[in-house]
């Protein structure tokens, strides 16, 4: 079974009980480690739950989210110049973008700018998009997803570099409907431990300028009923390597388990990844009481 993004929020919750919830007032300036730019007024910390309503908080040095902690963004301007990691160390790390945007324009080494998983295994970590923006498009600016990392877009604006999906460990990239656009300027690479799960009602299309890399798993559900025939676009690409490693051609829809049959195409029009709907079939249960319908039916005429 798989939990949902939402489930796996509200079990992280259990091990935030000793962590602040501070809120952002920038009652004196714009520096987030300010503590009186916090109500109540104190130095947030990588474990508390901060929330972010409005105003143009900035950081310029790396910040973790650990132990527990989590950042909620609801509305106003985030601006970060370090990098931003979603670490767990252990345990839950949490981050929720609703509305406003996050603008993380670190451009310093070769470490990502934005680690979600980067850490000790343990523990979910997780960037979670429901609205708003999310930029990370300077050099350096991947989005890099690990050890369990996993994000999930059912909303929004994504503009990045790049998104590294599994290295050496779990990631996993789950979009959800059709109400996201993502950008990424230079591509999408997927690993051998990366997972790209779609749950489908509508696309959100992954459009990736540069190199698109695919090896891992593609998990697909649908969340409304498809009709035969029709196709949906993955991702769009400027060149492609590689193919998903697995790909379940029965899929799950409202009608049952397995009740979808897919096929997928990786050179739709030389720049896009495509799956089609080759045959919706109806639940079991359905198909037995349909026949047992069709028998009693020619059992009552029978008696006449």
């Amino acid at each position: 079974m798989k939990l949902t993004t939402t489930a796996l929020l509200a079990i992280a919750s259990l091990s935030t009980v000793n962590a602040a919830t501070l809120t952002w007032t920038g009652a004196t300036d714009n520096v987030w480690t300010g503590a009186t730019n916090w109500n109540p007024n104190q130095a947030p910390a990588s474990d508390d739950a901060l929330i972010i309503n409005s105003g143009t908080p900035s950081q310029g040095v790396n910040w973790n989210i650990s132990g527990g902690g989590s950042v909620t963004i609801n509305g106003g301007d985030v601006t970060w110049s370090g990098r931003f990691n979603t670490v767990g160390n252990g345990s839950a790390a949490n981050l929720l973008i609703t509305g406003g945007s996050l603008s993380v324009n670190y451009a310093g080494g070769s470490s990502h700018a934005f680690n979600v998983g980067n850490g000790g295994l343990g523990g979910q970590r997780i960037l979670q998009q429901q609205g708003g923006t999310l930029n990370a498009i300077n050099s350096n600016n991947e989005i890099f997803l690990k050890s369990d990392g996993i994000y999930e877009m059912s909303g929004g604006v994504l503009n990045a570099g790049s998104i590294i999906n599994g290295s050496g460990s779990n990631g996993r990239f789950n979009i959800i409907g059709d109400a996201s656009a993502i950008n990424l300027l230079t591509g999408y690479t997927q690993s051998s431990t990366g997972t790209l799960d779609l749950d489908i009602n509508g696309i959100s299309t992954i459009n990736a300028g540069g190199l698109t890399s695919l090896a891992g798993g593609l998990d697909i559900s649908f969340l409304a009923t498809p009709s035969l025939g029709q196709t949906f676009d993955i991702i769009q690409y400027g060149s492609i390597s590689g193919t998903f490693d697995t790909f379940d051609t029965l899929v799950d829809s409202p009608l049952g388990a397995d009740t979808v049959s897919l096929g997928i195409d990786y050179g739709v029009n030389g720049n896009t990844v495509q799956v089609s709907v080759l045959s919706v079939v109806p639940e079991p249960t359905s198909s037995v009481l349909l026949l047992a319908g069709l028998f009693g039916g020619v059992f009552r005429r029978s008696r006449r």
